[in-house]
């Protein structure tokens, strides 16, 4: 065979093999492409819902379950009897027997952690009361012997114990425990003349403590124009 014929068809052998590795190398990551796009498929909607190990995800028996959203309201809640309309110290059988604060009062306002004219008072506290002692009131509690109208507040009250019972009342009692209220819990509705006080009263059960704390929370209003 000639020379230059040789020649030729070994170019052309060349030509034909490089032809047939650049027509399998694409084939060859076209392969890969439909997995790839398969992977992001599955991911996408896993990193949506939240992985056990991402801490921002809630469970089910997490404490904020919704952080974007309401919490539910406490059925408890919608039971509690509503704020008398008369001023009087009343007791209840349990803490969700004690009615909760209004938010509005007709002809008053109500600022958060101040008494009367603007003037500051720790709304939420405790006293202690002993058997055998004299009424207690709650300490520099603001109240005047005039104008009377010019403020009301409320409290909302509970023992430390409810084995045991105390009398409580917002007038003065003076040694008559006759028009008061007895129990573990209890509320208050009064004047700016008139002061919450409490009185050891008995334990239901024979050699218990002769000692019980009350814990309280108050609301003042202040008469406006």
């Amino acid at each position: 065979m000639p020379v230059p014929t040789r020649r030729l068809l070994f170019v052309s052998l060349a030509l034909v093999i490089l032809g047939g590795c650049t027509k399998t190398q694409p084939a060859a990551s076209d392969s890969h492409a439909p997995a790839k796009k398969t992977q992001l498929a599955q991911l996408k909607p896993q990193a949506a819902k939240g992985s056990k190990g991402d801490p921002t995800d809630p469970g089910a028996n997490s404490a904020n379950a919704h952080p974007n959203g309401d919490p539910k309201p406490d059925a408890e809640s919608t039971t509690r009897p509503n704020w008398p309309q008369s001023m009087g110290e009343f007791s209840a059988k349990s803490k969700d027997g004690i009615p909760s604060f209004p938010l509005e009062l007709t002809g008053f306002r109500s600022e958060k952690g101040k008494a009367y004219e603007g003037k500051p008072y720790a709304t939420r506290g405790s006293i202690s009361v002993e058997r055998g002692s004299e009424w207690k009131g709650l300490k520099h509690f603001p109240r005047t012997r005039h104008g009377c109208s010019a403020g009301v507040f409320m409290l909302r009250w509970r023992l430390s114990d409810p084995v045991i019972r105390v009398y409580s009342t917002i007038d003065n009692p003076r040694k008559s425990t006759a028009n008061v209220a007895t129990g573990s819990f209890g509320y208050m509705y009064g004047s700016v003349c008139d002061k919450p006080q409490f009185k050891f009263a008995s334990a239901r059960k024979p050699n218990w403590s002769n000692l019980v704390d009350i814990y309280y929370e108050l609301k003042f209003w202040e008469a406006t124009p």
